[in-house]
C-alpha cells in the first residue's frame, strides 16, 4: 500500500513531464523497434511535387511534399535538402496534412539547406494511398539549376510493431532563370553607376504610388524582381 501511495505521489508530481514525454517516446519507439532486411519491406514513396519547373530570380514557388504507399503506416521522419545560395524558404504550410500528431514540426534552416520533419498519424489503422504532409514555399535567390532532396527518411507501418518502410524517393529540379534587360535604367539618380545608393532610393519609393520609373523589369508590379538588377 505504501509503495501504491508513493507511486501516484511521482505520478502527480512529474505529470506535465509525463504528458509532454510519452508522444515523443512512442514516436520513437514506433519508428525504431524494428528492423527488416530490405527485401521484405514494402515500398512507399516520398514524393516532392511542384507545378512549375522553371522560374525567374526573386520568384517564388510551391513544393507539396506528398506520400503515396498502398501499405497502411503511422509514423513518418525525414530531412530535406536545397542549396542554400539559390533558394530560401519562405514558408511551409501544414494544411490538410496527413500528420495529426508533429512531434518535430517542419522546421527550415536557411543558411544550411535544411528542413526538418517527424510526426505521427493517429488515425484508426494508419494512412494509406496518396496524401500531402505539408507545402513548402521557396524564393529564388541565383540563376542556375536547383535540386531539392529527401534524406534520412523512414515511414512506420501501421502493424504495432513499428516495421520500417524503405521510401522510394524522388528529388525536384528547378530552373532559375536570369531576368531580362531592364525595361527601366536602375541608376536612380543618375549617377550613371547603379549601387546600394541606388537600391536606397528605389526601397523609399516603392512606398508611394505606383510609377513606371520603379516597375524595373516592366512587368507592371513593383516587386523582387525589380530589386534584382541593382545586384547585377
Amino acid at each position: 500500500m505504501e509503495k501504491y501511495y508513493r507511486m501516484k505521489h511521482l505520478i502527480k508530481k512529474h505529470r506535465r513531464k509525463i504528458v509532454y514525454t510519452t508522444p515523443v517516446l512512442f514516436f520513437i519507439f514506433l519508428t525504431y523497434t524494428a528492423v527488416v532486411s530490405p527485401d521484405k519491406i514494402p515500398v512507399a514513396d516520398f514524393s516532392l511535387v511542384s507545378s512549375s519547373t522553371k522560374g525567374l530570380v526573386g520568384d517564388t514557388f510551391a513544393v507539396d511534399v506528398n506520400v503515396n504507399t498502398d501499405t497502411p503506416i503511422n509514423a513518418i521522419e525525414s530531412s530535406l535538402s536545397f542549396p542554400p545560395e539559390k533558394l530560401e524558404v519562405v514558408s511551409i504550410d501544414q494544411t490538410n496534412s496527413i500528420i495529426d500528431l508533429w512531434v518535430n514540426a517542419p522546421s527550415f534552416f536557411n543558411d544550411i539547406g535544411t528542413i526538418t520533419l517527424g510526426g505521427g498519424v493517429l488515425r484508426k489503422g494508419g494512412f494509406v494511398k496518396t496524401g500531402k504532409v505539408f507545402t513548402i514555399i521557396f524564393l529564388t535567390k541565383q540563376t542556375g539549376t536547383v535540386k531539392i532532396t529527401a534524406e534520412k527518411t523512414s515511414f512506420a507501418i501501421a502493424d504495432g510493431k513499428g516495421t520500417l518502410v524503405a521510401p522510394k524517393i524522388n528529388e525536384l529540379s528547378y530552373e532559375i532563370e536570369a531576368l531580362k534587360i531592364p525595361a527601366q535604367n536602375p541608376d536612380m539618380n543618375d549617377s550613371k553607376t547603379v549601387n546600394l545608393v541606388d537600391a536606397g532610393i528605389w526601397v523609399t519609393n516603392i512606398f508611394k504610388p505606383y510609377s513606371p520609373r520603379n516597375d524595373l523589369n516592366g512587368d507592371g508590379k513593383i516587386n523582387l524582381r525589380d530589386m534584382y538588377f541593382f545586384f547585377q
